[in-house]
């Protein structure tokens, strides 16, 4: 299907756009493939949305319609795990904006007609959807014949995966529409009013010289105030919305990786030097090194301060040995032996028309041609090439290393002159060139470098597994605290906190089992030794909390604290009582007196201060030589006393409502969507699945 092949090339454009039809973007959660877990499951719901329960299966044949998208517009059957967990997250995201806003979309007479479906597939509104997918070649532009021809041959793909495609499309260019004319009527709400933008401008048009002090509550001692569990339950009951929590589990483990041993050194050196010899004596030494070394043979050519300093040294020696080697640094022994010394550019610079492998009559005669009228060099390439995106700048492929370019080509210009005209076959066809620029040479050398990794033998590796072992089991048959077990192992433990839709403990790969495990089980369970390559994890789960409202137990740590710094605040404010001057305060307070100038209401940021949006508040209000009452914000306490008040008339009324209207309108989204969000009660459990 020559249209299906067409779209094809723009895979990478709409999975972008159809990610960015993911209004609740920040709900995502990644996931990976499906695999045994440690504990099972009887529930079969992935999750809830405003009490409706998410299937399994209602999820997993989302997740199968996003992947044929994606199948279909790439060309590619395999799913790399980075690309399958996108693909899951934005199926999750779909089905909760399903549920969030499809009946009242309906009620609200938000829906596209049949006349507003032909408008976006040909009309004067064209869905941005459409329009990223359908896209002519020649023109870049929205190619409305590529779509009626795909339409058209749909019953000709006996697979039916066209037609599947195609409803899938529908549905997204049909979402996109209807929510962006939920926010466009939501938009229509906000206005700036004339007394917000006059006392805005009235604030931004004075910049304020002062002093202050400022002292953190942290320096107050805890044992100076106090906080009793019945103001503890006061607080939580008067504030139970701020408590309202995700699943989380809150997980402490240690890790006991498998490292060489000694004897895994000794062996390995003597492995290195039978395989140094036998480089020594290679006559194909890139089959060498991609038959023995940890990395691939790479065949570029390096300057002297590209390689380190010991290979640069060996690589420029005119009397070097036959081979680098074998050193070693951390665990990798590396061997090197060079291939070719050249002279070689850093920069090069070149036009270019790329033809098909079969028209070598027509590149030779577009070299005819410019060898005569270089000038034309813009005006063929637009016609002939296949290369549509250097056809924006005529051919040009601008400046470009070595290494940018396949190396044949980067080859066939360097070993050319500035000005020639001339021909490279490549893997993409046949490129008639135009050198533009040879920058300087320098000398460069292409190794083959043979890298060895010394890795733990299973003997090492079965003793830190028993090692792992013993813990578990003093933790787990023993009933030995977890921490004292830490300490009796003299080892470290790590704490993580994961939140419903974490797919992995942040900076350790491959331990989805250990979320998984974590969130079928309560506080206190302690895991067996889970095996990461090298690494043999043993966790615990030190605290649980159920989605909902976080109970008073739970909460009542974090309320204490923001308690006691109140207290804080308040302490530090009744030290000031009954003074006057900047002076008397610092002197009770144990600070010094700070200045700060330039700073009017667009200010968030004072200097000796911080971050300081309510005294910059307070200080639009003052006058000069006012002093201001204690200011108790982001746990601290300041007193302002205004110096100097210059007009700046830095902006306009026009302006100023300009500014403010962007403002609020770039927001308004975002928080739309949280609340909704809120209300919706999203409950994730698809860690436990997937």
């Amino acid at each position: 299907m020559a249209a299906l092949n067409t779209i094809r090339t723009k895979g990478g454009v709409v999975v972008a756009v159809l990610i960015s039809l993911a209004l609740l973007s920040f709900l995502l959660g990644d996931l990976t493939n499906s695999s045994g877990s440690m504990f099972g499951s009887s529930n079969q719901n992935v999750g809830s949305i405003m009490d409706t329960e998410v299937s399994i299966k209602e999820y997993s044949n989302t997740i199968d319609k996003i992947t044929l998208a994606q199948q279909m517009l790439t060309g590619n059957e395999s799913q790399t795990e980075e690309a399958t967990s996108a693909i899951r997250s934005q199926a999750w995201d779909k089905i909760i904006r399903e549920n969030i806003f499809g009946e009242d979309l309906k009620e609200l007479g938000l829906l596209v007609s049949k006349e507003e479906s032909v408008d976006m597939l040909n009309g004067e509104y064209i869905s941005p959807v459409l329009r990223s997918i359908f896209v002519n070649n020649q023109t870049g532009g929205y190619d409305y014949s590529t779509v009626s021809g795909f339409i058209k041959n749909i019953d000709a793909d006996p697979t039916g995966r066209a037609g599947q495609f195609w409803s899938y499309i529908e549905e997204e260019i049909v979402d996109e529409r209807e929510m962006t004319k939920y926010f466009s009527l939501i938009e229509q709400g906000i206005y700036i009013t004339e007394n917000e933008v006059k006392q805005t401008v009235a604030a931004s048009n004075n910049n304020y010289s002062f002093e202050f002090i400022s002292k953190p509550v942290y320096t107050v001692a805890d044992s100076l105030v106090s906080v009793t569990d019945s103001e503890i339950k006061k607080y939580y009951e008067a504030n139970k919305k701020k408590f309202r929590s995700v699943e989380t589990r809150d997980v402490e483990y240690v890790i006991y990786e498998a490292l060489p041993s000694e004897e895994d050194y000794a062996n390995a050196a003597k492995e290195v030097a039978e395989i140094a010899a036998d480089f020594d004596k290679s006559t194909d030494l890139q089959q060498f090194v991609n038959l023995n070394s940890s990395t691939n043979f790479d065949p570029r050519f390096k300057k002297a301060t590209e390689l380190s300093a010991e290979l640069s040294a060996y690589a420029f020696d005119t009397n070097k040995a036959s081979i680098y080697g074998p050193a070693l640094s951390g665990d990798i022994y590396t061997t090197a032996k060079v291939i070719e010394t050249k002279l070689l550019p850093d920069t090069l610079g070149a036009k270019h028309i790329l033809v098909a492998a079969t028209d070598r009559v027509l590149a030779d005669s577009l070299i005819k041609v410019l060898k005569r009228d270089r000038s034309k060099f813009s005006e063929l390439a637009s016609q002939f090439s296949m290369d549509q995106n250097a056809n924006l700048s005529g051919g040009d492929l601008g400046l470009f290393n070595m290494e940018q370019m396949i190396p044949e080509f980067s080859a066939a210009i360097a070993a050319s002159r500035k000005g020639d005209i001339i021909s490279v076959d490549t893997q993409f066809g046949i490129h008639v060139v135009e050198v533009t620029e040879i920058g300087k040479k320098f000398p460069k050398v292409q190794l083959a470098v043979v890298d060895y990794v010394v890795n733990p033998s299973n003997k090492t590796s079965q003793i830190t597994y028993s090692k792992a072992t013993e813990f578990a089991n003093a933790v787990n048959s023993k009933g030995i605290d977890f921490d004292t077990a830490v300490s009796e192992q003299g080892t470290s433990k790590r704490v993580a906190k994961l939140r419903a839709g974490d797919r992995e403990i942040q900076g350790l790969d491959g331990t989805t089992e250990i979320v998984r495990w974590a969130f079928e089980n309560e506080a206190g369970a302690i895991s067996d030794v889970v095996a990461i390559g090298e690494q043999n994890i043993v966790a615990r789960v030190a605290s649980a909390n159920e989605h909902g409202t976080l109970s008073l137990q739970n909460a009542a740590a974090s309320i204490r604290m923001v308690l006691m710094n109140e207290k804080k605040s308040e302490y530090l404010t009744a030290q000031l009582s009954g003074l006057t001057t900047l002076a008397e305060m610092a002197t009770k307070l144990e600070v010094e007196v700070a200045t700060a100038t330039g700073i009017n209401f667009k200010s968030f940021y004072v200097p000796g201060m911080g971050v300081a949006n309510m005294a910059v508040g307070v200080l639009s209000t003052m006058e000069q030589g006012e002093i201001s009452s204690p200011i108790a914000a982001l746990d601290q306490v300041s007193v302002i006393k205004v110096t100097a008040v210059t007009p700046a008339e830095n902006t306009t009324d026009k302006q100023e409502r300009v500014v403010l209207q962007s403002a609020a309108e770039t927001s308004f989204q975002q928080r739309v969507m949280a609340s909704v969000y809120s209300v919706a009660d999203v409950k994730d459990s698809r860690v436990k699945f997937f």
